[in-house]
């Protein structure tokens, strides 16, 4: 990771980026591996280095992005947040220490927060607990959109009824 930074490899990975979002600093970021919000600083230097060298040409979308502090907090307040449930992720599946700690491997846990044996049984349970999450959430769409079909065919057939009970009494007028 720390090899890429400010190798030849990231600059031709930066200019392929820039072109491809058109200077969208957002996508840059999201083209370069490895790159976080604390390294915009640095690429945005590159990039006006690079725009100022002549090898990439400047666009409006680039001095926005670059400029706009707003969405630079924004996305520092979301990497945080996303530090945050890492962490506490790793609290509930016990390897916390490893990753955060002191790097010794703790008491794995599975979803269900029961110990585990090995990690490769926390990561199949974490991996069957997403499945099931995801089956879950498609039932609910499923259950939505039954729901709402049968209203609109209620709908139909109420707006029917209401056509026959018209000709009926038309038809009862005119006699």
């Amino acid at each position: 990771m720390t090899a890429h930074i400010g190798s030849s490899d990231e600059k031709e990975d930066l200019k392929r980026a820039y072109v491809a979002s058109k200077g969208s600093l957002p996508a840059i970021l999201d083209h370069i591996p490895h790159a976080t919000h604390e390294d915009e600083d640095r690429l945005v230097c590159a990039v006006n280095a690079l725009i100022s060298d002549g090898v990439l040409i400047g666009s409006t979308i680039w001095d926005t992005t670059s400029k706009d502090k707003t969405a630079r907090n924004k996305r520092g307040k979301s990497a945080a947040k996303q530090a945050k449930e890492a962490e506490a992720a790793a609290r509930q599946l016990g390897v916390w220490d490893e990753f955060y700690g002191s790097g010794k491997k703790g008491n794995r846990k599975g979803s269900d927060g029961k110990a585990t044996g090995s990690g490769e049984s926390s990561l199949q349970a974490l991996i069957l607990k997403r499945q099931q999450d995801r089956a879950g959430a498609l039932d609910a769409m499923e259950e939505k959109y039954a729901r709402m079909e049968a209203a609109d065919k209620a709908k139909r057939q109420a707006k029917g009824k209401k056509r026959k009970s018209d000709v009926v009494s038309l038809a009862a007028r005119s006699v």
